[in-house]
């Protein structure tokens, strides 16, 4: 069973620890409200899988237990308040040779290939506990462009590959995000 929520506050009004195994977010919100956070601190915490996609690293800036702790990534997209980080950077429409850079169950599952996105990052702050999963050469971007978090209490993946429909149409992407969602719910 899936579910789509409107909006971030949405999702998160109330507790939605019984109802979900893996949350997947693919989108930007600069904050939300305590009861909104208190909810999805709560559903990290129960050792529930997390799987953050491409616009999904900009969110909640100004929390940092979320991006420090939790996701193990952040693209900056302010620079006022921003923690001594440089304003992280994008470029559109890529094309990218993803590789795999560690033996995963993710990566085993899907391995290396192509693909056109409409946008990469660049600047974005990777925590160096992070295993990274999937990187590129390609100059616009960062390197590494998929990881698992080090946060202990659930399994987390981030993928920052994903702006668009060419992105989505590839089977291979499909699969990575198929296959994390998989890992992150403990399958």
């Amino acid at each position: 069973m899936w579910d789509h929520a409107i909006s971030d506050e949405a999702a998160f009004a109330a507790d939605f620890r019984e109802s979900y195994d893996v949350l997947v977010m693919f989108h930007w919100r600069e904050s939300l409200s305590l009861v909104a956070r208190k909810n999805l601190q709560d559903f990290a915490e129960s050792g529930k899988g997390i799987v953050m996609i491409h616009s999904a690293l900009a969110s909640y800036n100004g929390w940092k237990w979320w991006w420090h702790h939790v996701v193990g990534g952040k693209y900056q997209y302010v620079t006022e308040n921003a923690d001594d980080m440089p304003k992280s950077d994008y470029k559109q429409g890529e094309h990218i040779a993803v590789r795999v850079a560690a033996d995963h169950p993710i990566t085993s599952a899907v391995g290396a290939f192509e693909l056109h996105d409409e946008e990469t990052y660049k600047g974005i702050w990777i925590s160096p506990q992070a295993r990274i999963l999937y990187q590129t050469d390609n100059p616009t971007s960062d390197g590494p462009i998929a990881w698992t978090s080090p946060y202990p209490k659930s399994r987390v993946v981030v993928i920052q590959p994903g702006h668009g429909p060419s992105a989505h149409r590839n089977a291979r992407y499909r699969a990575l995000v198929y296959h994390s969602m998989v890992w992150a719910g403990g399958k």
